[in-house]
């Protein structure tokens, strides 16, 4: 998996299916990658940057959240 910049593009619909939304971020001034569902596919979704919270608006990169270990 590789980070994804935010200015080069957010989730598409397909990406947000799995795991509902929900993404493993990195925010600027931030030291450690934190998790975020991103929201912005919906009709009415809540912040204009398209992430569930308004303190999002800080991402600066995204990623798929790893799948969990099989044993």
């Amino acid at each position: 998996m590789n980070w994804v910049k935010i200015t080069d593009r957010v989730p598409t619909e397909e990406e947000c299916e799995k795991d509902y939304g929900w993404f493993l971020i990195a925010r600027k001034n931030q030291t450690r990658p934190d998790v975020s569902q991103y929201d912005g596919h919906e009709i009415n979704y809540t912040y204009y940057h398209g992430w569930k919270h308004a303190w999002d608006d800080g991402i600066t990169h995204w990623m798929p959240l790893p799948d969990l270990p099989k044993d």
